[in-house]
């Protein structure tokens, strides 16, 4: 199961790709880091994806209560 530390620097790592983005002169720059950006956040998706699991199932819990007994502790019998 990957670990919530390496989601969370990939997380990290996009918003500094985003950022330096911000300040490229190139727009070649720019579209590259922006694309490295969205592809670190694609693999963290991926990630929490496997920590998160599937949803888990919901269980019905049905109680039977046992037939009434005889004063001997015996199935009372139907009238």
């Amino acid at each position: 199961m990957p670990n919530m530390g390496l989601i969370r620097t990939k997380r990290d790592g996009a918003d500094r790709a985003r950022r330096l983005a911000a300040m490229a002169t190139s727009a070649d720059e720019r579209a590259r880091m922006l694309a490295f950006a969205d592809e670190l956040d694609a693999q963290a998706d991926a990630l929490e994806g496997v920590v998160q699991g599937p949803p888990p199932s919901t269980v019905t819990r049905v109680q039977v209560q046992p037939p009434p007994l005889d004063d001997n502790g015996e199935k009372k019998k139907e009238p």
